[in-house]
């Protein structure tokens, strides 16, 4: 079965990368050489912080370059996540994955240029850094309601979250994948993991470790991102456009958000090959059509609108639609009542996944 899991990072050969403990090794104890140790110095980044301003309080979870932690401002007692980048780590992935702590450090700096956009509030705040000795920790600001990914594995399983509430969400985050474009830059690694929810209900855009200005990637390029969201394009080795393949990242999120499972398994497996010969549309009724018994009747729970700006997202890149034809499109642009929400896919879809791979 398609199995409703976080996204695994992948490297240049696009094989999933673990996230080994951590080791605070020093360079004596390591291969790292004069050269390696003259460009982790060299990684400059925001604001400086003093690390004696700030309390760890735990952990959230590790990832391909360090470690996300809780903790707080000591003289304001206000909440922080600490983003830690290892060297060890950092100096490891070096040529083998486009996960980039360089890119990480400066590209909130240059997303100050955001502000003057309506849409920057959606993208995370960064607070400074602070370095210390085998580590650069950058503070963000702490979103408390946790990620996408946890707000809908949250949800009964035999139900989806409310139309009206995955509208909001995915809005907030086509306006700051918006904001993103207008000032030069595609994300490439948008996925449930990498939007982050406030108190106040507010969706923000957060890890900018695979960002690029490059407007096309050449033949060649190394794929960025997790596995579950890239575009096909990333894996055919030839040219694409990185703000293209956001878009398709984004509609992988929004169907996840408005079914509880991934489209498919991987690109290029029989699901796969279904929706990009003839639509999200005929894989969302045969998945219904299956779960009632096989009606003729289309039983899904997605709106029809919905499934329309699906399938202008999650297609080939030459039929794929733009950010701005997102923010206009119906479905997003039609407002529901707050008491409306859909009848979720029934928890049998993943007794019967298999069997929907022969259709």
């Amino acid at each position: 079965a398609i199995t409703f899991v976080r996204g695994g990072w992948v490297h240049a050969m696009g094989s999933t990368l673990s996230c080994a403990s951590h080791n605070d090794d020093d360079d004596s104890k390591t291969s790292i050489d004069a050269k390696q140790r003259d460009r982790w110095k060299a990684l400059k980044g925001p604001k400086l912080l003093k690390k004696s301003e700030f309390e760890v309080l735990g952990s959230f979870r590790e990832t391909i370059l360090g470690q996300i932690r809780r903790g707080k401002h000591r003289k304001t007692n206000k909440k922080v996540v600490i983003k830690e980048f290892y060297k060890s780590k950092v100096l490891a992935s070096e040529g083998r994955i486009k996960e980039d702590a360089q890119k990480e450090f400066q590209i909130h700096a240059m997303l100050e240029d955001l502000k003057k956009h309506d849409d920057a509030s959606r993208i995370v705040q960064l607070l400074g850094m602070y370095i210390e000795k085998d580590k650069k920790c950058l503070v963000l600001e702490y979103c408390e309601n946790g990620d996408l990914f946890d707000l809908i594995d949250s949800v009964s399983s035999s139900t989806t979250v409310g139309e009206s509430e995955v509208k909001k969400y995915f809005r907030h985050m086509i306006q700051g994948v918006r904001a993103m474009h207008k000032a030069g830059y595609a994300h490439m690694d948008i996925s449930l993991e990498n939007v982050i929810v406030d108190a106040d209900g507010n969706a923000k855009l957060c890890d900018f470790g695979c960002v690029t200005s490059e407007k096309i990637i050449e033949e060649g390029g190394i794929p960025r991102g997790k596995i579950n969201y890239m575009a096909p394009e990333i894996f055919s080795g030839k040219r694409y456009s990185p703000f293209s393949a956001d878009v398709y990242s984004c509609g992988v999120v929004l169907y996840t958000m408005l079914t509880r499972r991934f489209p498919y398994r991987v690109v290029g497996d029989k699901l796969y090959r279904d929706i990009m010969e003839h639509g999200i549309a005929r894989h969302l009724k045969l998945h219904s059509q299956h779960l009632k018994g096989g009606s003729t009747k289309d039983h899904s729970s997605v709106p029809p609108l919905a499934v329309d700006l699906l399938q202008r997202m999650i297609c080939p890149e030459e039929n794929r639609c733009s950010v701005e034809e997102i923010m206009n499109h119906p479905w997003l642009t039609t407002e529901l009542p707050p008491s409306y929400s859909t009848s979720g896919m029934m928890a049998e879809c993943d007794q019967h996944q298999e069997s929907i791979m022969q259709i």
